[in-house]
């Protein structure tokens, strides 16, 4: 682990995976935004058809979810 010259612990990522963490954060907020927060019609479906609750996905901690997988993958990667 790398630390900052305090001596506190730093991110372990190095400067490239940072920046692709932080490309790939922005690409998920989008495309989970988009999907948790549908037009009219799409909620009109959900709610006409229970069977597509699946669908709904709850926005924040979806994007938790999803940000905290992808770093843990740049961290594994990192290892090798």
């Amino acid at each position: 682990m790398r630390r900052e010259r305090d001596g506190s612990a730093a991110a372990e990522l190095g400067d490239r995976e940072a920046a692709e963490a932080a490309g790939m954060t922005i690409v998920l907020v989008g495309a989970l935004w988009t999907h948790g927060h549908p037009a009219t019609a799409v909620r009109d479906a959900y709610a006409n058809d229970p069977g597509l609750v699946f669908l709904r996905t709850p926005f924040a901690a979806t994007l938790e979810h999803a940000v905290t997988v992808y770093l843990i993958g740049l961290l594994t990667a990192s290892d090798r």
